[in-house]
């Protein structure tokens, strides 16, 4: 009878241990528990030259008019820097937390950086648009490189915007997001390349029946400022990934 008594009570030290190891962590405060998170596995980033990877749906991009990585990644001071070849940049440019940025490969004359994260053109700037996040950025690349590029693309929300600017001016901005039907920018006069591909679109507010822009439009005037991220074409190559120091 002792010897089970005893047995009972080991495993009942056992069942108590378990279950303070696997329980909640509680508080000081009275009713507040604070689940602990499991710590997220770091992103392991590959440097090995492989294919481009097509992208241009669901994120935003730059694009830059260079072919000197090293000093696209030095232009946009980012930290965190690691070689990455396609496939780890892009991983990491969709990653979950948004904080990496791919810079890729140079592509037909062209770097992209790439990250699905970064600020959009978000609220309508009616003083100036230039104080957006993506507009001040390619400003300053174009300050840097002669061209710089913008452009966003998310069908859930209807956000579609694109954005050129040369030598330090912004030349062109438009944004749109149908979730809340607002024409988040329209700076500068239509483009050659707009006009061609019908790129005209109305007021929202006024024209019920006026055509709007969708994804698909944003790869248009991608292709015709810069080049298809969809299509493009560059042998095996390597870029890195970054986060910016305001992240």
């Amino acid at each position: 009878m002792k010897a089970v008594l005893f047995i009972a009570a080991v495993l009942l030290v056992i069942a108590i241990v378990y279950w303070k190891s696997n329980s909640p962590k509680y508080s000081d405060k009275p009713d507040e528990i604070t689940i602990q998170p499991k710590p997220k596995a770091p992103l392991q980033f590959d440097s090995t030259p492989d294919q481009p990877q097509a992208f241009g749906y669901k994120t935003q991009w730059f694009a830059v008019k260079s072919t000197d990585t090293d000093s696209v990644v030095q232009a946009l001071g980012f930290k965190d820097v690691h070689a990455a070849n396609w496939s780890t940049g892009m991983a990491g440019a969709f990653g979950s937390d948004g904080d990496y940025y791919f810079v890729t490969p140079p592509v037909q004359g062209w770097t992209f950086i790439v990250n699905t994260g970064m600020p959009a053109l978000g609220e309508k700037h009616e003083e100036d648009v230039r104080q957006a996040a993506p507009i001040k950025t390619i400003i300053s690349l174009s300050q840097t490189f002669g061209e710089a590029y913008y452009y966003g693309s998310h069908r859930i929300v209807s956000y579609y915007a694109w954005a050129k600017a040369m030598n330090g001016e912004l030349v062109r901005a438009y944004g749109y997001l149908g979730e809340s039907g607002e024409i988040l920018a329209d700076v500068g006069a239509l483009t050659e390349e707009e006009s061609q591909l019908h790129m005209q679109f109305g007021d929202p507010v006024t024209d019920e029946d006026a055509k709007w822009p969708n994804e698909e439009d944003v790869i248009a005037i991608a292709a015709a400022w810069t080049v298809n991220p969809l299509t493009q074409q560059a042998g095996l190559g390597t870029g890195y990934v970054g986060r910016l120091v305001s992240n």
